[in-house]
Order: C-alpha cells, then structure tokens, then sequence
C-alpha cells in the first residue's frame, strides 16, 4: 500500500498519489499491558483503520477496543476490514458486528490463483481509502497494465533489433579480420615467391629449386587470397626465369 501509485487521473482531481504510512500496531507498539495512551496517538493520526480479520481475531480485547476508540473518533464510514480467514460472523470483532465495513476478502476462490485474489483485496481496500469506485480503479490498473505490456514488448523488440545489429556488426568485423590475415598471409607469400624468383638458378644453394619454389609459393598466395600482388609475382617470376617457357597456343591449336 505504502508504495502505490495513484492513477494520474486521479491525482489530477486532488488526490494524493501516494496513500501514505502505514501504521501496524502489532510491530510498532512497545510490549506492554497498558497501550491506551499510545494507541489513543496512532488512532487519532490514522484517516483509516484496516482489520485483518480470522476467526482469532474476536478474541483479542485490544482489537475490539481499537475499533471502538477509532469508531469514536473517526466514524464507521471510515473502518476497513480485511478477511483472511473463515466466515464475516465467526471473524469480525463484537464492534463491527452492528454494522457491515468495506470488507476485502483474500481466502483462497477455487479456479482462481491467491495473487489474483490478493490483486482483487488490495485495490478494494485501495478503493475505500482514496474514497473512489472499485470498478474505476480496477479499469484504470488493467489500462496501466495493457501500458506497462506495450513498454516491455516495445522494449524487448527493440533490444532485439539492437542485439541483432551488434550482431551483424561482429560478423562484418569478424570477416572483415579474417579477410585483413587472408590478405596479410597472401602478400607474405607472394614476397616470399618474389625472393624465390630472384635467387639465380646455378646457385649452390637453391639451385633449380629457387623459381620453382617461387611458383609454388605464388600458387599458394592467390590460393589464400587472390591480390595483385600475388598474380604479378606470378606472371613475372614465370616470363623472366630461365627455368621456365611459355608457351602459346597457335590460331591452329585455338581453332
């Protein structure tokens, strides 16, 4: 209760948008055998009482002596009661018998869940305290809860379009550095074919093995990558080295 929120409709028409503190004598009373003075203070500052109700709630003196006390200075129009267990007559104290209160019913309804039936308590008691119809505010609850339904579907489609987007966005880095190794492994190949090529074919060391290590290599760099790089040493390395001979097709042959 301390933490709702009032309908702005409401609010607009002068109500307050928050109920206010919420006074809970069994937890903020001291112990003590004698609590007139205390409870005359807390009653006197309260616009409402709210009784929880149970079939052991007649037999305490001091429930029945609050509503009498508030009933004398407040008036019954302004007493709440709150059922929580067994029937209005076995569980009201003796001071509410004389007269019916706006009662909230929280027992258990068959084919209903408990927090549907405590929803239904809360805004009946909701009701009687801000002093407007159930019927309006339940509406205006269902309204700000069709709202709150379009906010999170809203919300969660557009987390969606953004996760899809960061998404598509590392996959285009993710190719993108792929392709950036590709190219740098390809051109690594290709300067190495370009050495290979330039390495004089009666040399001790390479012998014929220099150009056509050359080649293998090129192959191997347009394989990873096709670059320009990579197709230049190529045709270069094949028309310069002696270790190689092109050979064109004639018109003959091309017919």
């Amino acid at each position: 209760m301390e933490n709702y929120r009032v309908p702005k409709h409401l609010v607009a028409s002068g109500i307050l948008d928050r109920i206010g503190r919420v006074f809970r004598d069994e937890e903020e009373l001291p112990a003590s055998s004698d609590l007139s003075q205390r409870i005359n203070e807390a009653l006197w500052t309260s616009r409402f009482l709210i009784v929880v109700c149970s079939p052991r709630t007649p037999e305490s003196r001091w429930v029945n002596e609050e509503v009498m006390r508030f009933q004398a200075q407040r008036g019954g129009d302004r007493l709440l009661a709150l059922l929580i267990e067994g029937e209005p007559s076995q569980s009201f104290p003796p001071a509410l018998h004389d007269f019916e209160p706006l009662a909230a019913d929280v027992r258990p309804i068959e084919g209903e869940s408990l927090r549907a039936v405590k929803k239904t308590a809360l805004l009946k008691l909701l009701a009687g305290l801000l002093g407007v119809q159930y019927d309006d505010l339940r509406r205006r609850e269902e309204e700000r809860a069709r709202r709150r339904l379009v906010q999170i579907a809203g919300g969660s489609a557009l987390l969606s379009i953004i996760f899809l987007g960061l998404s598509i966005f590392a996959g285009m880095q993710w190719q993108r550095a792929e392709r950036e190794l590709k190219v740098s492994k390809a051109q690594n190949l290709a300067a190495q074919a370009q050495i290979a090529f330039n390495t004089t074919p009666n040399n001790e060391e390479f012998g014929t093995a220099g150009p056509e290590r050359g080649v293998l290599l090129a192959l191997e760099s347009l394989n990873t990558y096709p670059t320009i790089e990579g197709d230049l040493v190529l045709r270069t390395g094949l028309r310069n080295s002696p270790c190689f001979r092109l050979r064109y097709p004639s018109k003959k042959e091309q017919s």
